[in-house]
């Protein structure tokens, strides 16, 4: 056993730079390792050998084996070693100054070996990075932070450089800056202060969360002061950054005030720098009052910030206009080039609608071809790339479509204002067409791009963009028409089709509760208890709702209904499959979660209330009459695999209008106590042809 021993100490010795092993150094211990596998020791003898000495032998300043209990972070009672010692990246120390000790020496090489140990971490499991390499990894950016600190960023750049390829480090990219006259942050970037860090060949949440923290910014930072940058995970880069509020950051305040005079008019101004725009619902106007009164209370008193374009009420002013938000759009490319890496697809789109936007912003170039110009844009967002890289514009072309919006109504000779702040509810762009404010939304085949981010199973996504959950809002700027009689709906008698809708949403909060907020004085409502006793009323009350609309698809039972077997069949399939992915990505939340079949009758209630409060709304008679909001819609088309923008289809709100088509797969969020919620009120797309209309042709 002795001349064993001597054998493996030998080889050891042999296989260490310094001919002199030391069970404090992690490169040593590594070497030691190899060397007890080269003499065929058991595996399981070598794991425990090695495991003993480290833990007897942990230095306080180095290596993941000295770490703390899974998920917490190590606190180090004395300041980190200035490190003296060049390391060339091979696990060997240059020449110290004269009088250095040895141990800084060893202690350099260990950062080096370190690095080695957290690859060992198991970068394909979610929970391994999440306990065992996040703690590392944020004890590792502390030690180069310590060796920048102490002057020697070369060596920080070196390793640094290592932790980042090595690990298989990615980042998401958060370019949305605050407005130039913000006060308190001009000019800065919304994300300098949170980042997300993807981990391994898998691109794994560092954290096991979708939420971006200030944790992950700082290490970022650390390796960026260090002189390297973390590579941005494909589609990585935040879409909303294309928004107009970001592409064009200079802002212009107004104000708002109203006034009622004596016979009952309503006169809103709105002062914007020298001019006043000044909107009157008068009700001697019959036809128009009621619509006219929603849409100035959709304008809230007080302070309004609007994106400043310039004055937009000459001709020059327009042009002028047009060249500062398609030059805002213009840098925002450029600036995401310099993070896109060897990705020559997603380039080459850049450099082609940096091209376009030259062209958009003269002055000379007739409105056909403007627009022509334009949605030869978009179609490049959705373009294919090479394989093996990703198209990164994708998600930003609802974004871009705001933008565009602005810029084809100031072409068209419009003065044109963009809306920065919550006073216009319903409003992407509001143009003056022949004097009348027209608040527009902007989505792309119905779905507007309000809301960035939503939750699927704990996963960010993008899903249907922000109408869905502004659809509520929608539902009250909008004039139906009258009912025969009145409508029972949860208990309820409800004269007109807006209340019967309105009753129908409030089984949202039924469902799933309301989160309170002191600050806003909302009190906290709990979800309503499942039974099989309420889902049996609440399927019968809203199915019945249905059916005092549509009583010529009704059955006897009901259950017999065409479209009630169609419709189910559908929701059913829904659920199981939002339950089934939710389940699979997520396992510990949702067991903490109510039994299953409790869970799946509370989320096909709230997509009978979306289907059914949706079709109320587009009943042919009682349905959608007037809209206090206009619709642009940028209609995609594919051919060949490829998606071409070739129209733009407009809603006024009086002569056509805006219908409410189901999208039952909206987002979903699962807390970890399980608490499952869709992320909107109101899963629903626009629609520019009446969704009812089909219903009836296909069940009669």
């Amino acid at each position: 056993m002795n001349n064993f021993i001597n054998k493996v100490v030998h080889e050891w010795s042999y296989n260490v730079d310094s001919g002199m092993p030391d069970v404090k150094n992690h490169l040593h211990m590594l070497a030691l390792e190899e060397t007890l596998k080269n003499n065929n020791l058991p595996k399981k003898f070598i794991r425990e050998l090695l495991k003993n000495l480290r833990k007897e032998t942990t230095d306080k300043y180095t290596g993941i084996h000295g770490n703390p209990p899974k998920g917490k972070r190590a606190v180090n009672p004395d300041p980190p070693p200035k490190y003296k010692y060049t390391y060339d990246g091979k696990g060997s120390a240059g020449k110290g100054e004269e009088g250095d000790d040895d141990d800084s020496k060893y202690e350099l090489e260990a950062l080096a070996g370190e690095i080695e140990e957290i690859e060992k971490i198991d970068r394909t499991k979610q929970t391994s990075i999440r306990d065992d390499l996040q703690p590392a990894l944020i004890d590792m950016s502390e030690k180069i932070k310590a060796l920048m600190d102490a002057g020697d960023k070369g060596n920080a750049n070196i390793l640094a450089q290592k932790l980042v390829k090595n690990l298989d480090l990615q980042q998401a990219l958060y370019l949305q800056r605050y407005s130039d006259d913000d006060a308190k942050h001009p000019g800065k970037r919304w994300g300098e202060h949170q980042g997300k860090i993807y981990v391994g060949p898998k691109g794994l949440k560092l954290t096991g969360v979708t939420q971006r923290s200030v944790g992950q910014a700082d290490i970022i930072k650390i390796l960026a002061d260090a002189g390297v940058t973390v590579p941005v995970k494909p589609k990585g880069i935040s879409s909303t950054a294309m928004s107009i509020q970001h592409t064009t950051r200079k802002r212009t305040t107004g104000t708002v005030t109203s006034r009622t005079t004596d016979t009952g008019k309503l006169i809103k101004e709105i002062k914007v720098g020298k001019r006043t725009i000044t909107f009157i619902a008068d009700p001697a106007d019959k036809d128009s009052y009621e619509l006219n009164l929603l849409k100035l209370n959709n304008i809230e008193d007080g302070e309004i910030s609007f994106v400043d374009i310039g004055d937009t009420s000459t001709q020059k002013g327009r042009e002028e206009a047009i060249g500062v938000i398609s030059g805002g759009i213009k840098d925002m490319f450029e600036e995401m080039e310099t993070y896109l890496g060897g990705s020559t697809g997603s380039k080459s789109i850049a450099d082609k609608c940096e091209a376009i936007l030259d062209k958009i912003k003269d002055p000379t170039i007739s409105k056909a071809d403007h627009k022509k110009l334009m949605l030869e844009m978009l179609s490049l967002t959705k373009a294919t790339v090479p394989k093996g890289e990703v198209n990164e514009f994708v998600k930003m072309s609802s974004y871009i479509a705001e933008s565009l919006e602005a810029m084809r109504h100031l072409k068209l000779g419009r003065e044109t204002l963009v809306p920065a702040s919550g006073n216009f509810k319903t409003a992407d762009v509001i143009p003056l067409i022949e004097g009348d404010p027209k608040p527009t939304i902007v989505t792309i085949d119905g779905v507007q791009s309000e809301v960035s981010v939503k939750q699927l199973a704990g996963t960010s996504v993008k899903l249907g963009g922000g109408a869905p959950s502004s659809l509520p809002a929608k539902h009250e700027n909008t004039i139906y028409g009258k009912l025969d009689k009145p409508i029972v709906v949860k208990g309820k008698s409800a004269k007109n089709t807006k209340e019967v809708i309105t009753q129908m949403l409030s089984y949202y909060p039924d469902l799933f509760g309301v989160k309170g907020d002191k600050k806003k004085n909302v009190v906290a409502v709990p979800q309503k208890v499942m039974t099989d006793k309420y889902y049996k009323e609440s399927k019968a009350d809203l199915w019945g709702a249905f059916f005092e609309y549509y009583p010529e698809l009704e059955g006897k039972p009901m259950e017999d209904s065409e479209v009630f077997k169609g419709e189910m069949a559908r929701i059913k399939s829904s659920v199981q499959t939002q339950l089934d992915r939710a389940q699979k990505s997520y396992p510990a939340n949702m067991d903490k979660g109510e039994d299953r079949k409790l869970m799946e009758q509370r989320m096909e209630i709230y997509h009978m209330s979306q289907f059914i409060a949706g079709m109320i709304s587009n009943h042919p008679e009682a349905g959608i009459e007037k809209q206090a909001f206009a619709n642009s819609d940028y209609a995609k088309s594919t051919k060949g695999g490829a998606t071409y923008f070739k129209e733009i289809k407009e809603a006024d709100g009086i002569n056509t209008l805006s219908y409410v088509g189901s999208a039952y797969d909206q987002g979903y969020s699962i807390s970890k106590t399980g608490h499952l919620s869709p992320t909107n009120t109101y899963a629903t797309h626009l629609k520019h042809d009446n969704p009812a209309l089909k219903m009836i042709k296909k069940y009669t």
